[in-house]
């Protein structure tokens, strides 16, 4: 017996998590069924109605291609659209369909925005930092940074601040939440004035050695080089070790396109359980 009553499959460069992040952003219920080294399952229920529910599965072919299945599982009245999928009357399907080419389309057209470069060794120098701690959901990274950057900017002398970065302490992809510190590194003999909250504190942040891997596009959606850096370190039986570093070298007021804004994640690894 078929365990689904309809299958849509289709390829992209994009990373397995990638998907799973965008469902939770359209506010779709999902749920990971399983996680492997090259395969990501996870169900989404698109209405509240829940007369059916998706099913993804995403095979890692390679570093720069997956393969997903999207399967359609009908709960409210099965026979009676099962006969309309047979004959081509399936709203169900239908709908499922239209989402799936507006994704694909938005997705196409993000790739004009964004792109990352190879892996490549690096490390990050430890640094005295004067930071912040966030924990947020990982599409909220970009307004946890704006609502406390230009606080944490005050302690700095102006015009003599290394770039932000943020330290990342930890990552939970099923929930799709961070922990991370927003830092500024401390001018070398500059002395910081009193802090005036309990909430900011100077670290000596670790070095980072092992791999970087540089992102170029609009700092708020970085994580999508995360989210292919975790696909390409799979394939070489590997994991991204936290804590990791995301440097940004550019923002708004670069005055460059935002296409060009680069940012680099340095990260340790280990080996693959």
């Amino acid at each position: 017996m078929v365990p689904f009553d309809y299958k849509i499959s289709f390829e992209s460069n994009n990373a397995p998590w990638l998907f799973y992040h965008i469902s939770k952003l359209d506010n779709i219920e999902s749920k990971v069924l399983k996680a492997e080294k090259n395969s990501l399952i996870f169900k989404s229920v698109p209405s509240e109605k829940i007369s059916h529910y998706l099913v993804w599965e995403l095979e890692s072919i390679h570093q720069e291609l997956i393969k997903i299945d999207v399967k359609i599982h009908i709960v409210d009245n099965p026979l009676t659209e099962k006969f309309r999928i047979i004959t081509g009357n399936s709203s169900i399907v239908s709908s499922t369909i239209n989402y799936l080419k507006k994704l694909k389309k938005k997705l196409a057209e993000e790739e004009l925005q964004f792109r990352w470069d190879r892996l490549e060794e690096n490390h990050l120098d430890t640094a005295s930092c004067l930071c912040l701690t966030i924990e947020d959901k990982i599409s909220e990274k970009a307004n946890g940074m704006n609502r406390n950057i230009d606080y944490l900017a005050s302690y700095l002398p102006k015009g003599k601040k290394d770039p932000p970065r943020l330290y990342i302490n930890s990552i939970n992809l099923n929930q799709q939440t961070i922990n991370f510190d927003l830092c500024f590194k401390v001018p070398e003999h500059y002395v910081l004035p009193p802090l005036e909250s309990n909430d900011i504190f100077v670290k000596e942040q670790p070095a980072i050695k092992g791999l970087a891997q540089a992102f170029y596009g609009n700092y708020s959606q970085s994580h999508r080089g995360w989210f292919k850096a975790i696909q390409k370190l799979n394939h070489l039986e590997k994991e991204l070790s936290t804590p990791a570093a995301e440097v940004f070298y550019d923002s708004p007021f670069s005055f460059k396109p935002e296409e060009k804004w680069k940012s680099i994640l340095y990260f340790s690894t280990s080996e693959l359980n």
